[in-house]
Formats: C-alpha cells, structure tokens, sequence
C-alpha cells in the first residue's frame, strides 16, 4: 500500500462504518456499497479504482495523439465533430459527452492495436467444456488480446487503424469483439473512469491545438509488463 493510500485508511479507521448488505437490503435497497463492509473497504475499494483508471490511461492517451499526428485527417474529423456537437448543445459536458463518436472510435482502435494490458489470465476451478475442447482443473487459460485485435479473421486489414470500422455499433458491442477490458465480474474496475478521462482530455486539446509528426518519428512499443509507448516528439500548433 502507497503512503497515500495508508493515510487516506488511517484517517477513516475512525469513521463509521457503512451498512452491510443486510442492513441496506432491509431498508429496501441494495447497492455496491452495500456489500463494502467498512469505510476503510470502501476507500481501499476506491483507490484501487483511482489507480485501475490511471496507470493505462496516459499511455493509451499518449499513442491516440500520436494516431491523430499521423493522420491529419483523423483530427480533422473530430475537430468537425466537436465544433457540431458544440454548435448545437453550446458545451460539452457530462450530458452530451456520449456524442463524441470519432474520437471515442479512434480510442477503440488503439486499444485493440496497442493493448497496454495484452493478456487477461482465469483460472479453472472445475473442468470445463468450451467449443470441444476439454480443460481440466485446476488450470489457468490466456485470452491474448493483442492475436485476437491483430486477427485477420476477426478484422479486416487488422494492422489499419480505423476509427470507422465501429461506426454503428454500440460501445457494448465494440469491446465484446477484443476484450480491452476483459469480461464477466472480474473485467477492469477502471475502464468507465478510463474513457471519461481519456475523452474529456482529447475534446479539450483537439479544440485547442494541432499535433503533427517529425518525419522518420515512428512508435515504438516496449513490452514490460504491458505494452508501453516509447517517447517520442510530438509537435503541438495552436489553433487560430
């Protein structure tokens, strides 16, 4: 645990706890909190979620600009996109967020180009039958993400990012086709916290600034624990 984080436990160690999830069902409800047993669960709860939406989300955020520097088009779509989406509510925020589409699609394929988590891993605890296959227990199973986003079976020039071979489609959908964030009661906490942040950030710099790429300034990726993006110079232009 991060210093922070034992500070932030230690201040709430003295607060009172929230309702178990019997107490909040018998008073008619039942919520996620609910089923938090103390506030220092619920901060712990919390942190993780903070954390979970963060570590990623720069690099993810860093390779989408340098997907928008490569292809002037890109930010030329979604400049257009904005200035409509602006033109007719008068803002962006929270409530009209969900109409920004292209840069949203862009943010898909970089995550099924450039995974910055390439695998997810589950273990069998009892022998299992999928597809003719037979796996015993216990076992652990790989879902590689970063074959099934490069799989010319699954997408069409897989290699190509492009935003709008999602257009139609909803966000459901979209991420049950590679997985970014895995699946089932288990997928990443941070995901929705991710893309809000992620989106938000991109708005606000594509209304600002144009971004363009040094010649023979080609991404990088390092394999480490996840795949990280490799630093490189992007040129930023005020826009007029």
């Amino acid at each position: 645990m991060t210093k922070r984080a034992a500070v932030m436990v230690d201040v709430s160690a003295n607060q009172k706890e929230a309702p178990t999830s019997d107490e909040t069902t018998r008073k008619g409800t039942f919520s996620y909190l609910g089923c938090l047993n103390s506030s220092v669960q619920m901060i712990d709860d919390v942190v993780l979620n903070i954390a979970a939406g963060f570590l990623s989300t720069a690099d993810m955020i860093y390779v989408t600009l340098y997907e928008l520097a490569k292809n002037p088009e890109f930010q030329d779509a979604a400049y257009k996109e904005i200035r409509q989406i602006e033109e007719e509510d008068g803002i962006i925020n929270v409530h009209n967020i969900q109409k920004v589409l292209f840069l949203r699609h862009l943010w898909y394929e970089v995550l099924r180009v450039y995974p910055p988590i390439p695998f997810s891993t589950r273990k069998v605890d009892h022998p299992t039958h999928i597809h003719g296959h037979s796996i015993p227990a216990p076992h652990y199973l790989m879902y590689f993400k970063l074959a099934v986003g490069h799989n010319e079976n699954i997408f069409s020039n897989p290699e190509k990012v492009d935003p709008e071979r999602y257009k139609g489609f909803r966000r459901q959908d979209v991420l049950k086709m590679f997985g970014p964030f895995g699946f089932g009661p288990r997928n990443c906490i941070g995901q929705k916290l991710a893309e809000l942040i992620t989106i938000v950030f991109l708005v606000s710099v594509v209304k600002q600034f144009k971004f363009g790429l040094p010649e023979q300034n080609f991404l990088d990726m390092e394999a480490l624990v996840g795949l990280i993006p490799s630093a490189k110079v992007l040129s930023v232009e005020e826009r007029k």
